[in-house]
């Protein structure tokens, strides 16, 4: 079988591996698509190069094709979760596998799913009806994320801006949507970000500080950062938000981050950070994600712009990097 793992120069080798058989409790799984994250972009080219032999992809869909769980039907098509926690302590009884201590993720500490074929707990594969698309099946995990921040944000009837329109952003856009806010706001630096922003039904803003012009002082019920890096974004989230109002972190920070303390006083503000997902097979994020895909279907067809083949694996991180060709969300298959 044929993996792509991070080769401690910046970019990714193609090697072939013996996957073996699956444990009790876990499935083997093909992969049909596999999307390219933020986080995956950190470990490409000029950033720290990635940890070497490590094999990314956490955005990943495939095939059960071998398991000895009863419940799972082998040569259907499954959405990946791809939290592996431990199962036993209190966060995990309590259906919070995202906050366990314990707790790996597919394409990081567990091999991912840039490869023909990985082995997945059979407690995280979502199935998904018969014939469904593979690419928009891998647009699960992003969109899962979002579903989550929309979760917490308690956005039912409530005005909501999005500070960034990547790929995490857009998909916030439906979550909001779905989880019935009144009104979403997002801010997106490039014209194909904005033209899909329009599209999936957000009101679009070039910059913090035209939204901020366009609320005023009363401000947005829900402020979600999806940015991170080192972003000042969360003095732009505390500006925007109404007195009383939310922010939700969903977007990775490096370093510390500056918390603007006066406006957090002056309006009693709230901070959320907001982590993948939670919840079981049935009611969870996940869960909530995939009922979303099934019944809206084509409607996220534009967010996967571009395809590639695990044999062009680092020709896909370039586009994925280059917003320049349009590029939301670049997804690989074996």
């Amino acid at each position: 079988m044929k993996a792509a793992q991070w080769n401690g120069s910046g970019s990714l080798d193609l090697v072939d591996y013996d996957i073996g058989e699956p444990e009790p409790g876990w499935a083997k799984v093909a992969i049909a698509a596999c999307g390219i994250c933020g986080s995956d972009l950190h470990g490409f080219r000029e950033h720290y190069g990635g940890v070497k032999g490590q094999q990314p992809g956490h955005e990943a869909a495939g095939y059960c094709i071998q398991t000895s769980d009863s419940s799972l039907e082998e040569g259907r098509l499954y959405a990946i979760e791809p939290i592996v926690s431990c199962g036993t302590c209190g966060p995990c009884k309590a259906g919070y596998q995202n906050r366990c201590r314990k707790r790996d993720l597919v394409g990081f500490g567990t091999p991912g799913g840039l490869a023909e074929q990985i082995m997945v707990p059979c407690s995280r594969l979502h199935l998904l009806p018969n014939g469904f698309d593979r690419n928009l099946a891998a647009l699960s995990e992003p969109l899962a994320v979002g579903v989550r921040a929309m979760r917490l944000g308690e956005v039912s009837d409530r005005v909501v801006a999005i500070i960034g329109a990547g790929s995490i952003g857009l998909l916030c856009i439906s979550a909001a949507i779905h989880k019935g806010a009144r009104e979403v706001a997002i801010t997106a630096r490039h014209s194909h970000q904005a033209e899909l922003a329009r599209y999936l039904g957000a009101e679009v803003f070039d910059d913090p500080e035209s939204l901020l012009r366009h609320y005023g002082m009363e401000g947005v019920d829900v402020v979600v950062e999806t940015v991170g890096g080192q972003a000042e974004t969360l003095v732009d989230a505390a500006n925007i938000a109404a007195p009383g109002g939310v922010i939700i972190k969903v977007g990775v920070f490096s370093g510390n981050t500056p918390i603007p303390s006066m406006p957090f006083l002056d309006k009693e503000l709230t901070l959320k950070g907001s982590l993948c997902y939670a919840g079981d097979l049935e009611t969870g994020d996940f869960a909530d994600t995939t009922k979303l895909l099934a019944q809206k279907g084509d409607y996220f067809s534009p967010l996967v712009t571009h395809k590639f083949s695990l044999d062009e694996v680092n020709e896909a991180f370039e586009a994925a990097l280059d917003k320049s060709n349009g590029s939301i969300k670049v997804h690989i298959s074996p």
